[in-house]
């Protein structure tokens, strides 16, 4: 038996599928569903939640390929791509790319455990969150970061890190 109209339903639920809307029409004459209108109904429950699933599987792969797992910030390669793009439609900017790595971070994690190690390069990749304003910044590796600067004054640079050197510190007062 051919559900006819399911095509129809079936194109209903890809052009809204951004909305999470599916929207069923009955007759005012009709208060029951027929046996093969559920039937339908139930194939395009399952059509929409697979398509529902391999939208979320792409995002989520999406974010896995381009944000550092423990971070949330851009991986190397996401921040390489950010900045291609930038280059590209802004050629004639000038920049600086700034560094910052943890001395001694493999003697840390060793003395006071990986529990601490995640909570400074956390602590970091927050502290560039809350005092970028327009700066792309990504952790290479475990214990680096780097951060593209759009402009070339090197005080605003240098302010950038000793507020960023602050808040860290702040955040490990007995460390001082």
């Amino acid at each position: 038996e051919s559900f006819e109209g399911l095509g129809d339903w079936i194109k209903l639920i890809h052009d809204n599928i951004e909305y999470g809307i599916m929207r069923f029409e009955m007759c005012h004459s009709q208060r029951f569903w027929k046996e093969d209108e559920v039937a339908a109904l139930n194939v395009i429950s399952k059509i929409f939640t697979i398509i529902i699933k391999n939208r979320f599987e792409k995002i989520k792969y999406d974010y896995q390929l381009s944000y550092d797992k423990l971070t949330n910030i851009y991986n190397f390669s996401k921040w390489h791509e950010e900045i291609d793009y930038f280059l590209e439609n802004k050629p004639n900017y000038t920049y600086q790319i700034g560094t910052l790595c943890i001395n001694n971070f493999y003697q840390l994690t060793d003395k006071f455990g990986n529990q601490i190690s995640e909570y400074a390069i956390k602590a970091i990749a927050k502290g560039l969150h809350l005092l970028s304003e327009q700066e792309i910044f990504c952790r290479v590796s475990e214990d680096k970061f780097i951060v593209f600067f759009n402009n070339d004054n090197a005080e605003f640079v240098k302010d950038f890190f000793e507020s960023l050197n602050n808040y860290i510190h702040s955040k490990f007062p007995h460390a001082n």
